[in-house]
């Protein structure tokens, strides 16, 4: 099972948080402004596999289901 978890380098989660303030709570990485890229996105949102969104603010990290 999949969990969403902050970057774990929390200098790279709080610049990309800023500039997602910063950009009216849409993805700083991201042109458009629709709903699906208010952070985060849509795309990351629907991953079903390990890793980081296209920004780095966030991961999904694989857990057993008596960690969740």
């Amino acid at each position: 099972m999949l969990k969403t978890i902050k970057n774990p380098d929390e200098e790279i989660f709080k610049s990309v948080i800023a500039e997602v303030k910063a950009n009216d709570g849409y993805c700083p990485c991201r042109l458009e402004k629709t709903p699906s890229t208010k952070c985060p996105c849509l795309e990351f949102r629907e991953q079903i596999t390990e890793g980081e969104c296209h920004c780095g603010a966030y991961c999904k990290v694989e857990v057993n289901n008596d960690e969740m």
